[in-house]
């Protein structure tokens, strides 16, 4: 059986993760927990596939190439129901972690006429490759969506300005005599 480089790096790579989440190890930043680990990778697909699904003339090569240099910018995830910063994180962890064999398996992927749909796609990357959303608890996942307040990497304070409702408090009455 004729197996391609990026199927054995492939393979060999899902080994060495099988084998890291049996032991409960993801090597995951500080500041990244499993839930945003996961729903970085989730935005990272979601925002390839975009990026990825038309067709023009360039060889997938090229483009999976170009896409992975400038998916983990934050500017991606800005319609994201999490916070850019931590996405832009996520992205850039699953990347280090996994860009040997997610560029040829991406490459492989987009460059079938029948190619999977997007959720098996999703679960191949995120769960498969990555194992980042194995063992992820989804109603801590939900919690973790843009909330009122987000402190930026300078460690200053965001406030989503049209979630907050400012009081009107009452006009004092004056009862002159």
């Amino acid at each position: 059986m004729y197996l391609k480089t990026y199927e054995i790096v492939f393979y060999l790579s899902f080994i060495e993760i099988v084998s890291a989440v049996m032991n409960g190890q993801l090597n995951l930043p500080d500041n990244l927990s499993k839930e945003l680990y996961c729903a970085g990778c989730e935005e990272t697909v979601k925002a390839l596939d975009k990026m990825l699904s038309p067709r023009n003339g360039d060889t997938y090569d090229v483009r999976v190439l170009e896409a992975l240099s400038m998916i983990c910018d934050k500017n991606t995830f800005k319609s994201s129901e999490y916070s850019p910063h931590y996405m832009s994180i996520a992205c850039s962890h699953l990347l280090e972690e996994h860009d040997d064999v997610l560029d040829p398996f991406l490459v492989s992927h987009y460059s079938r006429i029948n190619r999977n749909n997007f959720s098996e796609l999703l679960h191949q990357v995120c769960k498969g490759l990555s194992s980042a959303c194995i063992k992820v608890n989804r109603n801590k996942m939900e919690k973790l969506k843009k909330q009122d307040v987000h402190i930026n990497e300078d460690g200053s304070v965001d406030l989503n300005k049209g979630n907050w409702k400012r009081p009107n408090p009452a006009q004092e009455a004056r009862d002159e005599f």
